[in-house]
């Protein structure tokens, strides 16, 4: 999913007052649900991702209003989830997600000491569907 990304993207860039690039918005997507799914386990431990670059390669693409209505990509319910997070620590992803489908196959066992282990490896974490076209450079 391409509007998950950019509207962590987005959000973050917001919260931070400087532009991140769309693979930091795919990293923070997916850390921030896997802290969630750890949460929901009952298991502390650390995450790490990076900020992968500054964005600004993207300002007529990611960054740009018509070019995502372009893609026909509805950011909103993303960049919710995640302002909400970093608000309440309350994660609540948009149920269409491959991210999402993924963590809610999790459940840990008894003997488990990873998040990893806890999930169902028959769950594919991206969709096999094709991409949308167009370039993001």
């Amino acid at each position: 999913e391409d509007a998950d990304s950019i509207g962590a993207m987005r959000a973050l860039s917001d919260a931070l007052g400087r532009r991140v690039g769309g693979s930091t918005g795919t990293n923070l997507w997916g850390a921030f649900e896997l802290v969630a799914a750890m949460r929901t386990a009952g298991t502390t431990g650390s995450v790490v991702t990076l900020l992968c670059d500054s964005g600004e390669r993207y300002a007529h693409t990611y960054f740009s209003d018509d070019w995502v209505r372009e893609q026909g990509l509805d950011l909103a319910p993303y960049r919710a989830t995640v302002e909400t997070f970093l608000a309440t620590g309350v994660w609540s992803s948009p149920p269409t997600t491959a991210a999402a489908r993924f963590f809610s196959t999790c459940r840990r066992p008894a003997s488990s000491t990873t998040v990893m282990d806890w999930c169902s490896t028959t769950a594919p974490l991206r969709s096999s569907a094709p991409r949308r076209s167009g370039s993001a450079t």
